[in-house]
């Protein structure tokens, strides 16, 4: 039915080449340990001393992030970034250095350098493992998004060749996106039983006549997606939950696009939406067939959310 037209990032499908990683462990090993030692010095200083101690975190930190940009492991760098964005706002008077804040990163940084070790030691590339201790640096920073598909990589860059469906005549998307929205108010607002399962399917039909319409590959290939995972949330193999209220919610807004006239994809849309798919226990077989084209399997481990590293104390 679909045929991909380029292979999956290498890193991501288990065929990781550990050279480059190995050349550059212990230095991320040891800026980290560094930029936390200077860190965790900071908490208890005066403001001044606090400062130099921050500047120091920064450069180490940097340091072991410009070592991983180097390895280009897909996941592991916004780990950094989120601890350089966290320095900063903390150097800037946004946000003031705390203990809760040191911890999450001392922690962050010993479950970065016990993942990679996993890597070298031949363990598969699953980004997604270290999503609990990436969600305790956001919650420390406040931000609004928290989603472990921010971890997860799928290989976007796949060409669909889907067939063409039976359709006719404009499609009237103002109409569409009425009717979506008719059964999306309700379902967000948690109204559960028969009537949540009534809404959701509705919306999973309305995907669908929305997947007909669609006359490029890309579009074709988008709402494919969606309708997938929309028809495995109706039939209970995705559990609802605030992602998935928030996702359909956003499906919303790419209705609305088509009806302003915009065909544009919005790719994290679509990630999300394969992140869900690839963790399906009981899949339909549409839901296999979106797996086998994108190539999800094994990308995103059952216990994503339990804390696997860090459970030695630290030195």
């Amino acid at each position: 039915m679909t045929t991909p037209s380029s292979s999956s990032p290498q890193s991501i499908q288990g065929n990781f080449d550990t050279g480059p990683l190995s050349w550059v462990i212990g230095e991320i090993r040891d800026a980290l340990t560094r930029s936390r030692t200077s860190l965790l010095e900071g908490v208890a200083q005066d403001a001044e001393t606090r400062s130099t101690a921050l500047r120091h975190a920064k450069a180490y930190l940097h340091q072991a992030h410009g070592a991983l940009q180097i390895v280009d492991v897909d996941g592991i760098a916004i780990i950094t970034e989120t601890v350089e964005d966290l320095l900063d706002r903390i150097e800037s008077g946004q946000l003031r250095l705390t203990e809760d804040i040191a911890h999450a990163i001392e922690h962050a940084y010993q479950a970065l350098v016990e993942y990679l070790e996993e890597l070298l030691s031949g363990a598969a590339h699953q980004p997604v493992r270290l999503f609990p201790y990436y969600r305790s640096l956001l919650e420390m920073r406040g931000a609004e998004r928290i989603h472990p598909a921010d971890l997860f990589f799928p290989n976007l860059a796949i060409k669909l060749q889907l067939p063409a469906q039976p359709h006719s005549g404009a499609t009237d998307y103002v109409s569409l996106r009425k009717r979506f929205e008719r059964a999306l108010l309700p379902f967000l607002i948690n109204a559960g039983g028969a009537t949540e399962a009534e809404n959701t399917a509705a919306m999973r039909d309305i995907i669908g006549e929305v997947a007909r319409a669609q006359n490029n590959q890309q579009s074709r290939g988008f709402w494919w997606v969606m309708q997938g995972f929309s028809d495995a949330v109706a039939s209970g193999q995705i559990r609802n939950e605030l992602y998935i209220k928030q996702l359909f919610a956003r499906i919303n807004l790419q209705i609305r696009r088509l009806s302003e006239g915009s065909s544009s994809i919005a790719e994290r849309l679509l990630r999300d939406a394969l992140f869900f798919i690839a963790r399906v226990e009981n899949p339909s077989v549409q839901v296999l067939q979106i797996r086998r084209v994108y190539q999800l399997d094994c990308l995103v481990p059952a216990d994503y959310e339990k804390k696997r590293y860090g459970q030695v104390d630290v030195d």
